[in-house]
């Protein structure tokens, strides 16, 4: 068999289907939508929120999947049971996602894993052999990139159409003739139109599976020499990470999200090498120079889940970072997983097929237990927070009542109820989720807490530099109730914060600067002591200068005053400053 012909998709297994079979599966589609999504039938499941989400998914997920199936070697009534499974798995998941949301609504957390979840097992299903009982590789690289490109082909194509729909309605109300607008407008117009040009345009790239092919070829062999760029951008990171530490990353708050980011990249490029391993795109050495550079991998995704560990220990979890743990234990799993290959010298990269196909069976469990009603992120979330608060972990002034109510779905609103009733807890406890649960949000100019503000300053607040101590006076001054709108919205959230002491104007009498981020820069603060205590005295002007920029020159001893060159100038009530050009 010829080169092109083992690379054709195998459609002749299990084709596509007549056009008659997709146009009418679309159009149901698409009319079951519309009777789920117009008001009347919202009104109606009001009551249920569930059964509608489910409803909503299982329509908008088996014709789909039935669609991406084609070409496996299923036969059709094998493939169409497929396809329903899969939909009534996303079908009770949604459910359950929407029953304990609170609202009736699903997240959008939800959302994106309900995605990976059927792609991934559409994949997995098209590229399994039953007669090995295990999965063809070839086949699960084939349907993986085939389905995205088909996806993506569609969903343009059918945006397309509506532009050009679109475009004739704009010209014929150019004439004075609204009919086409007006037909397009309404919702059963857009959901059956939509839904049908979908299964249409899907149906055609089917068809053309060799021009698939090229694509992905074509493309893929373009960011194949990413990957040798990539891994060397990591060892010179694992180099400059042994001499210099990891505190300037930590610092950064978002050591995690950018370590786990370049690891997915490192993933995909090297899979964009391999492809279904066939051929090696390099040449010999350096296609064994990956294989050993690849080793600087697993560094970086083990470092992203130290760096999340740390925002764990110091704020709990969250969903977020529930999800951001996932992905780390996946970026470990493909960065351990491909280093074996190090030592294999039978073929190039030899461990990566069976690490992608463990990874994938991985992550599909994992998205199923933990968006389920076994292990569902939202509860282990509020779990960890509302333990922070009663252990005193978590102060109460920093403490993000609205994320209970807003992420945390039904268990969030019962623990906000627990914590309402609870004559354990402070009353600035009880009298903020009280609030919470009323839907009354905290605003600025509300007074704060003294007890709970100060106690933030003495424990969650960063000083600068270690080792330094304030003045006891400033910190009441900085916690008293009526403090300003920058005072307060630092200690709502003192993980933002920090208070750098230090002597500005030279006369032996620390000064103080309270530093709080804001919008990926630190805004600061001057108070000063005085004869009648510590007061404000200035705002910090300047060009944008991240927060973990802040902390590395103070602590480094980089960062520090300077006097002017030219002193302002007194006119009477009138000063000067004298600006050099």
């Amino acid at each position: 068999m010829s080169q092109l012909q083992a690379d054709r998709p195998a459609t002749s297994l299990a084709g596509p289907g007549p056009l008659l079979a997709y146009l009418v599966l679309g159009f149901l589609q698409g009319l079951a939508l519309w009777l789920l999504t117009r008001p009347a039938s919202v009104g109606l499941f009001s009551g249920h929120p569930a059964l509608l989400s489910a409803s909503v998914h299982f329509a908008a997920g088996a014709p789909v999947a039935w669609y991406l199936l084609a070409g496996s070697r299923l036969r059709p009534v094998a493939r169409a049971g497929v396809a329903l499974a899969i939909a009534a798995l996303l079908c009770g998941l949604a459910a359950h996602a929407a029953a304990t949301s609170g609202d009736g609504r699903e997240p959008f957390s939800f959302m994106l894993a309900a995605a990976a979840l059927s792609y991934m097992l559409v994949v997995l299903v098209a590229g399994f052999d039953a007669r090995r009982r295990w999965f063809d590789y070839s086949r699960l690289f084939e349907h993986g990139w085939r389905n995205v490109l088909l996806v993506a082909a569609a969903s343009a194509l059918t945006g397309i159409l509506w532009i050009l729909l679109w475009g004739a309605a704009f010209l014929l109300g150019a004439l004075g003739v609204d009919t086409l607008s007006t037909l397009l407008k309404q919702l059963v117009v857009f959901e059956v139109l939509s839904s049908t040009a979908f299964a249409f345009f899907i149906l055609q790239a089917t068809l053309r599976g060799e021009a698939l092919v090229a694509l992905r070829k074509f493309w893929l062999t373009l960011n194949t020499w990413f990957l040798p760029l990539a891994l060397v951008l990591a060892i010179v990171w694992v180099v400059a990470l042994l001499a210099i530490g990891p505190q300037p990353l930590f610092g950064t708050r978002r050591a995690a999200l950018l370590l786990f980011w370049f690891v997915a990249l490192a993933v995909l490029f090297m899979n964009a090498a391999y492809q279904d391993g066939r051929a090696v795109p390099y040449g010999r050495w350096i296609a064994r120079a990956t294989a050993w550079a690849w080793l600087s991998v697993p560094v970086l995704a083990a470092v992203g889940l130290w760096a999340l560990s740390m925002r764990v220990s110091q704020h709990g979890w969250s969903v977020d970072r529930l999800w951001a743990a996932v992905v780390g234990a996946m970026a470990l799993v493909y960065g351990v997983g491909y280093s074996g290959s190090a030592i294999g010298r039978s073929r190039w990269m030899p461990t990566l097929e069976n690490t992608n196909i463990v990874a994938s069976l991985a992550l599909a469990m994992a998205i199923v237990v933990f968006t389920g009603p076994v292990a569902d992120f939202r509860r282990i979330a509020v779990d960890s927070q509302v333990s922070r608060l009663r252990s005193g972990q978590t102060v109460p002034a920093a403490f993000d009542f609205a994320a209970l109510k807003r992420e945390g779905g039904q268990w969030g609103r019962d623990a906000l109820a627990r914590l309402a009733t609870d004559q354990a807890l402070p009353a600035a406890v009880r009298t903020e989720a009280k609030a919470r649960l009323a839907g009354m949000e905290r605003r600025p100019e509300q007074d704060q807490d003294h007890d709970a503000a100060l106690a933030a300053l003495r424990n969650d607040v960063r000083i600068l530099p270690s080792g330094a101590v304030p003045d006891p006076r400033l910190l009441d001054l900085l916690s008293r109730s009526k403090a300003d709108w920058n005072e307060k919205m630092c200690l709502q959230d003192p993980a933002r914060c920090a208070l750098w002491i230090v002597d500005l104007d030279g006369d032996g009498t620390a000064e103080a600067i309270l530093l709080r981020e804001d919008y990926k820069s630190a805004q600061g603060t001057v108070y000063a002591d005085g004869p009648s205590g510590w007061r404000r005295e200035a705002e910090l002007q300047g060009p944008p200068v991240p927060m973990a920029d802040w902390f590395t020159a103070i602590e480094t001893r980089s960062a520090a005053p300077v006097k002017p060159r030219w002193p302002d100038l007194q006119l009477g009530d009138r000063r000067y400053s004298v600006r050099p050009d």
